[in-house]
């Protein structure tokens, strides 16, 4: 594992390699190399690059070097950045990496010739950037000075998540979900989503969809390649947005149906309450009627005083039951 120190007290900042212990208890402090001669300020980063064979850093001074971990000499050295190196990313091969500086900028790299690349210009300081497993896409975090935080909003600080393509240098689309300078951002190792952390001590995780979208509604004018995946994605959302309101619909209509039915019920219990009535009020003969739990003998002009009064509950096989008491 390699460690940087910063500088302190007339000591120059210094990459340290340790051995990790497999058990905790057999841990120690013994320092196996030790480099960093010729470095001016912080080391910011540090990374193994390829094989193992050297690591690399970055720091105050805005230069990237590459160090050969036997000699613990600099074997290659980077000065394209301007101003301070925030943050290194390699990529999941280790063939390149992505720079992240104070002047604006991230940058790929060769991680065995140093050399760049390509050029992500940005509206604001990047503090980091990172790598898509899965995608050709690079995200850069940032924002104003956390000094003036407090007296700009959100938007005006730019402290939203910007994607780019990789090989076009193109931004496609912006994330937000920080009221501070994003410091932090890491991507899931299956690529579907990244975390982010930032100045307003938010952690925030964005999903392959907050992704596809952002990369696929920017209105950025993008080469064929791009565009073709732009309207797969805008497809894709669309297709999905169809299918929620179709089931939204099928909702609606089954709430529907059955209101219909017990209004037709409703109707119906009253239509067949009013027919049995009328024909017991028209009916001159004896007629056998249930009156609470006894069954009794009434003639119609009997009949015709207890309707009046008493509420029908039902009929049963042809037999009047009455709810009353009366």
């Amino acid at each position: 594992m390699c460690i940087s120190t910063d500088p302190f007290m007339g000591v120059p900042a210094r990459v340290h390699i340790v051995n990790v212990a497999a058990n905790r208890e057999e841990q120690t402090n013994e320092i196996v190399a030790s480099f960093g001669d010729g470095v001016e300020g912080r080391i910011n980063r540090a990374l193994w690059g390829p094989l193992n064979e050297t690591i690399l850093t970055g720091g105050e001074d805005g230069v990237i070097r590459a160090w050969d971990v036997e000699t613990g000499k600099i074997k290659l050295e980077a000065r394209d950045h301007k101003k301070q190196i925030q943050h290194l990313c390699l990529s999941e091969d280790k063939t390149h990496f992505v720079s992240a500086s104070l002047d604006k900028t991230a940058k790929l790299f060769d991680s065995e010739t140093l050399e760049c690349l390509k050029t992500y210009v940005a509206d604001r300081p990047v503090n980091a950037a990172i790598i898509s497993p899965i995608l050709d896409h690079i995200v850069l975090g940032g924002g104003q000075d956390a000094m003036a935080v407090t007296t700009t909003s959100s938007k005006a600080g730019k402290f939203d998540s910007k994607i780019y393509f990789k090989v076009y240098e193109e931004e496609i689309g912006s994330i937000r979900g920080h009221f501070g300078p994003v410091n932090a951002l890491a991507f899931n190792p299956d690529g579907r989503s990244f975390t982010t952390g930032g100045e307003d001590g938010i952690v925030t995780t964005q999903h392959e969809l907050a992704i596809v979208l952002a990369s696929s509604l920017s209105s950025v004018p993008l080469p064929a390649e791009l565009a073709l995946t732009r309207v797969v994605a805008v497809h894709a959302a669309v297709l999905r947005q169809r299918q929620e309101l179709h089931r939204r619909r099928r909702r609606r209509q089954r709430l529907r149906f059955l209101d219909v039915i017990l209004q037709v019920r409703a109707r119906l219990v009253l239509l067949v309450r009013s027919l049995v009535l009328v024909h017991l009020v028209q009916v001159h003969d004896v007629r056998v009627a249930v009156h609470g739990d006894a069954v009794v003998e009434v003639h119609a002009s009997v009949v015709r005083e207890a309707v009046r009064d008493v509420p029908l509950n039902q009929l049963r096989g042809g037999v009047l039951v009455f709810g009353g008491t009366n």
